[in-house]
């Protein structure tokens, strides 16, 4: 697998980047878009900077406070990272936890007449 097929499976969690953003974010973080990513580190490291990349376009401050010790965090934020980090893994949230995250769910009751 190339970095660049690396990258654009990373990516498909969240949506489709283009090949010219594949060649970006490659090369923002040193790597060569063409070269292969043969090993289990180098694949790790395109995922930890896929999850950075996500965390700083979805989580940021909603206030922080003037002496910078304090930040309030929007709420909406905290509930669309927690759904990305489930789609990442695969997860599918049990009834208790979409409850809590405000997600709904849509459960087949075809077989309860």
């Amino acid at each position: 697998m190339t970095v660049a097929e690396c990258i654009h499976q990373e990516f498909s969690m969240v949506g489709t980047i283009s090949d010219y953003g594949v060649r970006r974010f490659a090369r923002e973080w040193g790597l060569d878009p063409n070269s292969l990513a043969s090993s289990e580190h180098q694949q790790l490291l395109i995922s930890k900077r896929i999850s950075e990349f996500i965390d700083n376009l979805v989580m940021h401050p909603l206030a922080v406070s003037e002496n910078g010790h304090s930040a309030s965090w929007s709420e909406s934020a905290m509930k669309q990272k927690a759904r990305l980090a489930l789609r990442q893994y695969g997860i599918t949230p049990g009834e208790e936890l979409a409850s809590s995250m405000g997600l709904s769910q849509i459960e087949d009751a075809s077989n309860l007449w």
